[in-house]
């Protein structure tokens, strides 16, 4: 826990101080040169000082080195062709990742007009060719199809033609995107204009996207017409986490309630998830030692499923711990799972420390663990010595029926204000809003929502 605080502090030292690679590389050998001086001498609260002093010293490293080397990547390759207007060019690399409908223009709704369907995808460019000149370059960049892409997914080598324009990371509308490693953004007229090249056939994760798909077109089968597409919409986006489907008063009617969250896929669907595949293992009588092959593969298909967001990569990051827990027998505590998930993520990718995302999702999981168990004694009254030595076999089955209903609805509701109480002060600062009514809302929906997936 202790490491994972240094690490973020140390990154957030980079963001906000704007230093260069030479004062934390250096903070980092003096404490350990110190470190190493002093290791037999000092004591053990030195000792951890020193380190937690070198692991704040490495996030910061690791955060101004992705800020220069972002940097480096616009001035030496897309950059170089590209400026903040839009060119038209071509542009040759291979699609990562899915190919997802983008989100439906708030002004266009608002209007009552119908918007056109448009396709989102990364392009990791390898060519460009513009003005008659061909020029080897790289970097990613955000296509935009207006319409269908066509037959192309991921790992296809494509030809794309289209306007470029390149991000400007001192821009608030383009700092998410570049944050998350995008030089540019291309805007495309339709599949005609998308040449593949080269198929990839036989890729895993394209195979999981088409799985994905394939959910798509049977929740679509199940409730076609214009009657059901609320329940589609948030079938859609419960399951799959595609909300722009939505209408837009059915998205304020879930942002009043405060459970706009359970349309996100979360570290809670992951968690769902999880129980029913424990709950096949013990069904199929597979002992603790030889589950965690199924269960890490279907956690992490279903992570890659979900597009890879910091809350779902936390949950398959925890789960991941806990199951090599039980096959090395190691102590387990969740405090300290959190923080490595939490760790791992931030070496991987340092600006998801600035992400509002990240931040609820770590945050909510460390509310329920610090005060879940208060809030169900302050709500619910601490059982007495006589009902927790009563013998459940001795009561009557539909006694023990009800008293397991009631247990999960206090876990659900316990766990749900731990959360609420936990993310408030952030949900009042991005979203300026709180919405005390959703830890009774969210609780009762959890029940549904495991039902549903």
């Amino acid at each position: 826990m202790n490491a994972a605080a240094a690490f973020a502090s140390g990154i957030a030292a980079a963001r906000y101080l704007r230093f260069d690679m030479t004062i934390p590389v250096a903070a980092g050998l003096l404490a350990g040169c110190l470190w190493l001086m002093l290791r037999r001498r000092a004591g053990a609260a030195t000792q951890s000082a020193f380190v937690l002093v070198l692991v704040a010293a490495a996030g910061a490293a690791l955060a101004a080195h992705q800020a220069a080397s972002f940097d480096v990547r616009s001035s030496g390759s897309l950059a170089r062709l590209f400026g903040t207007q839009p060119t038209l060019c071509w542009l040759r690399g291979t699609i990562r990742g899915e190919v997802e409908v983008a989100q439906t223009e708030p002004l266009i709704e608002s209007k009552g007009l119908k918007p056109q369907t448009n396709h989102s995808f990364h392009l990791d460019v390898s060519e460009a060719e513009s003005n008659g000149r061909t020029f080897q370059v790289t970097g990613a960049v955000c296509v935009t199809v207006r319409g269908k892409p066509g037959p192309a997914g991921h790992g296809d080598h494509v030809r794309v033609f289209g306007w470029v324009e390149r991000l400007d990371a001192d821009d608030p509308f383009d700092r998410y995107p570049v944050s998350t490693g995008f030089a540019a953004r291309m805007t495309v007229d339709g599949a005609s204009a998308i040449e593949v090249e080269s198929p990839a056939l036989g890729s895993l994760f394209r195979l999981i996207y088409e799985v994905k798909q394939c959910f798509r077109e049977t929740i679509d089968a199940h409730f076609p017409g214009d009657g059901h597409a609320d329940t589609r919409a948030v079938l859609r986006a419960l399951l799959l986490g595609d909300r722009e489907q939505l209408r837009r008063e059915l998205r304020r009617a879930f942002e009043k309630s405060g459970t706009m969250h359970v349309l996100v896929v979360s570290g809670l669907h992951v968690g769902i998830v999880y129980g029913m595949v424990i709950w096949l293992c013990r069904m199929l009588l597979i002992p603790k030692s030889r589950r965690w092959p199924a269960v890490m593969a279907i956690i992490a298909a279903y992570a890659v499923a979900m597009g890879l967001r910091a809350a779902t990569i936390r949950a398959a990051l925890m789960i991941t711990l806990f199951e090599l827990g039980i096959l090395f027998k190691f102590r387990r505590d969740a405090v300290n799972a959190v923080a490595a998930a939490a760790l791992v993520l931030l070496a991987w990718r340092p600006s998801y420390l600035f992400d509002a995302g990240f931040q609820l999702t770590f945050i909510g999981v460390l509310g329920i663990l610090f005060f879940f168990e208060a809030f169900v004694q302050v709500l619910f009254g601490k059982p007495s010595e006589t009902e927790r030595l009563r013998d459940p076999a001795l009561q009557p089955r539909h006694v023990r029926m009800l008293r397991r209903v009631w247990r999960t609805l206090v876990g659900a509701i316990g766990a749900s204000a731990a959360a609420s109480l936990a993310v408030a002060p952030l949900q009042a600062h991005y979203f300026s809003i709180i919405t005390p009514v959703s830890v009774i809302a969210t609780a009762l929906l959890i029940p549904v929502i495991g039902g549903v997936i």
